[in-house]
C-alpha cells in the first residue's frame, strides 16, 4: 500500500508463534540509500489483514490482542481483541479511534478500500460496534451522532464532612475521542456546576470525582454527561440518589 507521497505499508499476518504480525512503514525513495528505510513499526500482536490510507491515517483490520510493546492495551481475554485500528501514517502512533467488530474465529475485516474519504471494509463479522452489519461496512468522515460518547453510569453521592458532598462516577468511551469534557448538574439544573476533562480508553477508565459545597442538612441529587472534541453529547447519566448534606 502506498499513500500520495511514495511511502510504503505493510501488514502481516504472521501465522504461528513468534512471528511478526503487526504493520510497518517504509520509503520508497530513488535514492537508494533511503530506498526501504524502516519509517516507523507498530509491533502489536494478533494478525494484521488489511490495511488502507486515508487522510493522514493508516487503518488496519487484524485481531490485535496485546499491544503492551507500544505502550497500549495489555493481553485481552479471548473473543476481546481489537479488529480495527488506526495510525498516524507518518509518526506512527496510535489514533483515538476505537470502533470494533466481532469475528468468525480470530478474523474480522479482511479487506479493505477507500474512495479517499470514506473507509469499507469487508470480512467475516457479523457486528459492527455491537450493532448487527454483516460482511461489509463504511465508516464516513466527519462526526456522526452515532460516534457519541457513552451515557455515563449513575453518579454516586455522599457527605461525611460537615457542608460538602462527594460526587463520583466512571468515566465513559467514545469510538473516536479518547479525551473526552464531564459535566455535572445539581439538582436537575440546566448549567453545570462543575466541568472536567479526563482521558479513557477500554483498558484503563478512570473514576473521577467532584467536591460540592453546600448547605448543612440540604438535600440533592447529581446528574453527569460527557463531550466530545467534536461537541457532540452523551445522554445525560440517570440521577444519583439524594444525599443530605452533613
Amino acid at each position: 500500500m502506498l499513500d500520495s507521497a511514495g511511502n510504503a505499508y505493510f501488514g502481516a499476518v504472521g501465522t504461528g508463534g513468534g512471528c511478526f504480525d503487526g504493520t510497518f512503514s517504509a520509503k520508497v525513495s530513488s535514492d537508494p540509500t533511503q530506498n526501504g528505510a524502516t519509517r516507523w513499526v507498530d509491533t502489536c500482536l494478533g494478525g494484521t489483514q488489511a490495511v488502507e490510507i486515508v487522510g493522514g491515517f493508516m487503518y488496519k483490520g487484524s485481531h490485535a490482542h496485546d499491544c503492551s510493546s507500544e505502550g497500549l492495551f495489555p493481553q485481552v481475554a479471548t473473543g476481546a481483541s481489537r479488529h480495527l485500528m488506526a495510525w498516524d501514517k507518518d509518526a506512527g502512533t496510535i489514533s483515538s479511534w476505537w470502533p470494533n467488530t466481532n469475528a468468525n474465529g480470530q478474523e474480522g475485516p479482511r479487506a479493505m478500500a477507500t474512495d479517499g474519504q470514506q473507509l469499507f471494509l469487508g470480512g467475516d463479522f457479523t457486528t459492527v460496534n455491537t450493532k448487527p452489519q454483516q460482511g461489509f461496512a463504511r465508516f464516513g468522515p466527519g462526526a456522526t451522532s452515532t460516534a457519541q460518547p457513552r451515557k455515563p453510569a449513575k453518579p454516586t453521592a455522599s457527605s461525611t464532612t460537615a457542608g460538602k458532598v462527594t460526587v463520583s462516577w466512571k468515566a465513559v468511551l467514545d469510538d473516536d475521542d479518547t479525551d473526552l469534557t464531564y459535566r455535572v448538574y445539581r439538582d436537575g439544573g440546566a448549567t453545570p456546576v462543575f466541568t472536567t476533562t479526563a482521558h479513557s480508553v477500554f483498558w484503563s477508565i478512570p473514576t473521577l470525582s467532584f467536591s460540592d459545597s453546600q448547605p448543612s442538612g440540604t438535600s440533592h441529587t447529581y446528574r453527569v454527561d460527557a463531550v466530545d472534541n467534536n461537541g457532540l453529547v452523551s445522554f445525560k447519566s440517570d440521577p444519583s440518589d439524594p444525599v443530605t448534606v452533613r
